[in-house]
């Protein structure tokens, strides 16, 4: 499951980002290569012998997706991190303003 509205920026990010830290040469449409790839063989001939269909594929194309994803995740992960924390600690604090102004209120 995933954001249909992201995907067509993450994917190629990902892709990119992870031949970059890898050294190898990116494909100019690499969602035609995945296309072509999967394309290619039929759902028998991948489950009986995965690794022969899939090898060059997975190498190719999921490995880089998956470190630039990992670089990618960490960055976003601690940027979102940082201001949600922020946010958290600023809504509570407010928060605990407001009861304890409510509860001053209560005894007079």
């Amino acid at each position: 499951m995933g954001n249909p509205w992201t995907f067509p920026i993450i994917l190629p990010a990902t892709y990119y980002v992870g031949c970059w830290l890898l050294g190898v040469s990116a494909a100019d449409d690499f969602l035609a290569q995945i296309n072509d790839t999967l394309g290619r063989y039929s759902l028998m001939e991948i489950l009986r012998s995965p690794l022969d269909t899939l090898g060059p594929f997975l190498q190719a194309t999921i490995l880089p997706m998956f470190i630039g994803g990992l670089l990618l995740g960490s960055i976003v992960w601690i940027i979102l991190y940082w201001l949600l924390e922020k946010l958290v600690r600023e809504y509570k604090h407010k928060r605990y303003l407001k009861r304890t102004a409510a509860m001053k209120r209560k005894r007079k």
